[in-house]
């Protein structure tokens, strides 16, 4: 990591947690420690990976679930990424461990620390908010309720972001549909087997870009599948694939925080990171949902990729 991007990175953490008691550990990963909610301790993962030019926050929750809970509990966890805003949980279905994980692109020379300002304390909230029900359900497998979040507000940052993406879009030849009145812009893309169909949303803080995946999971199949929703997740440097058990679609979700512009960059690495990720999984989630393949041979695949 370059000085200047880790100096930036460094005083985005120290914006965010100034009133906490906190220790920070210095190097390629920031990782900071700081008194959260009930005095439970919170540490803090911040890494710039220069190679893919996006900054990764991980929250170490420090929940262990007992090993004959876990495949019910990744079912739980493909339902709470969809309920989340922002970001995912992802769990480790051998370690039975769980991380709470924010992407977001950053460019190749800075790192806004008020974006980085924004996201420790976004994650903070939502890890804390979701963290004593899930603490509840891991001990005593209580199905617990969620309810997916309203995006935050659309004024005229989010506006002019709308614009700036429309342009871009329409420069790169893409052909999207726009619904100006929901701040969203829809495109399709035929991959090697399944078509592919991206919204990408617009809000004051976030784009976010969703591609549900073109078929439905039989009612007796969706306990497989939500587990392995959940697998994928825990691969994945950026983006979650969610499950919705009610009506068996499976959603691939990406976001990133933009301050001013959302930047071509930072839309170009949305778009690559998209595709090739459903382009990737797509297939292998529509032969487990069909019964072509067992859970045990779809987990063997995603592992051998």
């Amino acid at each position: 990591m370059k000085d200047s991007l880790k100096k930036s990175a460094l005083g985005g953490v120290e914006r965010a947690l100034s009133g906490l008691p906190y220790t920070v550990k210095r190097g390629d990963t920031i990782t900071v420690s700081a008194k959260v909610g009930g005095g439970r301790v919170e540490t803090l993962e911040t890494e710039l990976d220069s190679k893919r030019r996006v900054m990764v926050i991980s929250s170490l929750t420090g929940l262990k679930v007992k090993e004959k809970y876990r495949r019910e509990f990744s079912s739980l966890i493909s339902e709470v990424n969809y309920a989340l805003y922002d970001g995912s949980y992802d769990f480790d279905l051998q370690s039975g461990e769980l991380c709470y994980r924010l992407t977001t692109a950053y460019s190749e020379s800075w790192v806004d620390s008020a974006i980085i300002d924004r996201e420790i304390k976004k994650a903070l909230t939502l890890d804390g908010c979701m963290y004593e029900t899930l603490e509840r359900y891991a001990s005593a497998l209580e199905l617990p309720a969620f309810t997916a979040r309203s995006p935050k507000s659309r004024g005229d940052r989010a506006l002019k972001a709308y614009e700036e993406l429309k342009g871009v879009l329409s420069r790169v030849g893409f052909r999207c549909k726009a619904y100006d009145d929901k701040l969203k812009i829809s495109f399709d893309k035929y991959g090697d087997d399944l078509p592919m169909s991206f919204d990408v949303f617009v809000d004051d803080e976030l784009l976010t870009l969703e591609s549900v995946l073109p078929f439905t999971v039989e009612e007796g199949r969706r306990k497989d599948l939500s587990c392995a929703a959940c697998i994928v997740t825990n691969l994945l440097i950026d983006g979650s694939f969610c499950f919705q058990s009610k009506d068996g679609k499976i959603i691939f979700r990406l976001t990133t925080s933009y301050k001013d512009e959302l930047g071509g960059k930072a839309l170009e690495y949305m778009y690559a990171r998209s595709l090739s990720t459903v382009e990737r999984y797509n297939d292998k989630f529509h032969r487990l949902s069909r019964g072509r393949i067992k859970l045990k041979d779809f987990i063997d695949e995603v592992y051998d990729t």
